[in-house]
């Protein structure tokens, strides 16, 4: 057997289409150039569960991938959630060549695009250089996968001073060290000398990062002006500039520009967020559901919803209804009662979800003026969900079902939730009984108590995300000694999800990145 077949015939491969007749015609292919570990998949669940099973060296993936989440998503998340290896070579590949498709999957920023149909030496040569590359800088991007900077600085610069055809790449990921531990001097004096050199996007980008690092906003501004104007594609500059005008306080003009970015590549779960956030704050509600109308359609499949998400476009759809009148709301009246159906769906077996929903589907009917549905929904609520009442950790929700009561004329309930408020106020989400008690578990080494109880603590406070990493930890403590459940996995993935919102500045990021990679190792392991 040649080298050459021999470099293809150890590593492992994943081509991912939705349709079986390109499956097997890639599948042909690498065999041919010598592989013989070739898993297929045609939607993106299951090449996400064999990805985090196996961590490919070779992923083909194509870009729709009919219902469900798409390649770009698929990329996405496998990314956020630390399970991708730095070392996997990920090929993206589409017949369409659509503004938004191609911006999407090239933000996210897989090693080549290959447009369909491609042919086979089309193929070979590209996983070839790429592999070669790829080998060239492993050491450096094992390190970056650990987070051992140290190590990767030490390897990246010996790169750098030994390896022409690796310098250009290696700077990038050198600035990508220094950015990382907020080095923010060195990553700049990287940068200039790119930009010295010749006007590269990555380089100018960079300093605006570095100025808006040092809240350094009218410098930021004044540079992103000229660089959109001969970049107006340029993704990552729009979300720059709204960050920037955000930051000088021109909140109106910030949503503009992330509204820009999100033209160009519209399926980004925190572009999104950013933006309905951004919408909040200029009272914007018909840009504010417009957003939410979009993050609940790409967040129904990704494993990066969280259910706030959902919770909150209720809110937004119940103040729709409240400011409109006629036939509009009527619309958005049915559009709430479908939302709220999938939700269930979504959530079927979270306390929060379901106490939102039941007290949503009570407060549209008030104002629709429909006052005995509205009581038969209300009586209902009572009915299935008091017992459940201290579930609810949330004032200002509490106070929403306090302000029903009082509609409704329901003076005792009204007092359950008086009790329930000054509970919750004389208690931190972290400080909350069942937290307490599986911290105490967890430290007797009594890991299967510690979960039970953190998933209580969880339950009670699904935006916590303190209570998130308690039990993320408590989990893959638990499996050293044990096999995780289905069950118990998917909590762990959903908790550290959670918790990579955290910015690299807040002391326990450290921490969530350690979890992360110790959930990749035992994935790896199984």
């Amino acid at each position: 057997m040649t080298a050459h077949f021999q470099r293809y015939s150890k590593r492992r491969f994943l081509v991912i289409d939705d349709f079986s007749e390109f499956r097997m015609t890639v599948k042909k292919m690498l065999e041919e150039f010598g592989a013989k570990q070739i898993d297929l998949a045609s939607n993106a669940e299951d090449a996400f569960e064999l990805y985090s099973e196996h961590r490919h060296d070779v992923v083909i993936s194509d870009f729709n991938l009919g219902d469900g989440k798409d390649g770009q998503q698929l990329l996405e998340e496998l990314s956020q959630l630390g399970i991708l290896r730095r070392d996997t070579l990920y090929l993206m590949a589409s017949a369409e060549n659509s503004l938004h498709m191609v911006m999407g999957a090239l933000e996210c920023r897989p090693d080549d695009y290959l447009t369909k149909p491609f042919t086979k030496t089309t193929l070979h040569t590209r996983i070839d250089r790429l592999l070669a590359k790829k080998q060239l800088l492993s050491p450096l991007l094992k390190a970056l996968d650990e987070k051992n900077y140290p190590l990767a600085e030490q390897l990246a610069n010996r790169l750098i001073q030994t390896e022409p055809k690796a310098r250009a790449t290696s700077l990038r990921y050198l600035t990508e060290i220094y950015v990382a531990q907020q080095k923010w001097t060195e990553a700049r004096h990287i940068f200039n000398a790119a930009v010295e050199t010749r006007p590269l996007l990555w380089a100018q980008l960079g300093l605006v990062e570095c100025d808006l690092a040092e809240n350094k906003a009218e410098e930021a501004l004044t540079s992103l002006d000229p660089l959109l104007e001969a970049n107006p594609l340029a993704v990552q500059a729009w979300d720059l500039k709204a960050r920037a005008l955000e930051m000088s306080g021109d909140l109106s003009d910030a949503q503009a520009a992330l509204q820009q970015a999100i033209h160009l590549s519209p399926r980004s779960l925190c572009r999104l967020r950013n933006a309905i956030r951004l919408a909040q704050k200029n009272s914007d509600l018909d840009g504010e559901l417009r957003y939410f109308r979009l993050l609940t359609k790409l967040a129904k499949t990704s494993a990066l919803k969280t259910p706030d998400d959902f919770i909150q476009r209720q809110q937004v759809l119940l103040k729709k209804i409240q400011t409109s009148s006629g036939l509009n709301k009527k619309k958005v009246a049915a559009e709430l009662q479908t939302a709220l159906k999938e939700d269930q769906k979504l959530y079927p077996s979270s306390m929060l979800m379901l106490w939102s929903i039941a007290l949503a589907r009570t407060q549209a009917a008030l104002l629709e003026e429909k006052y005995a549905a509205a009581k038969e929904s209300f009586q209902r609520l009572k009915k299935e969900l008091l017992p459940s009442l201290n579930c609810i950790q949330e004032t200002s929700f509490l106070t929403q079902i306090s302000d029903v009561c009082e509609q409704l004329k329901e003076t005792e309930m009204q007092e359950a939730i008086a009790t329930q408020i000054n509970i919750v106020a004389n208690s931190t989400e972290e400080k909350c009984t069942d937290n307490v008690l599986a911290l105490k578990e967890y430290k007797k080494g009594n890991f299967k108590e510690a979960i039970r109880f953190f998933n209580t603590a969880h339950q009670q406070h699904p935006n916590s995300i303190t209570i998130a990493i308690n039990l993320a930890q408590a989990l893959l403590k638990h499996a050293e000694t044990a096999t995780l459940t289905r069950n118990e996995k998917l909590t762990c993935k959903s908790c550290l999800a959670l918790s990579r919102r955290l910015p690299d500045s807040d002391a326990r990021a450290g921490k969530v990145q350690q979890l992360i990679q110790r959930y990749a190792n035992l994935r790896e392991s199984e």
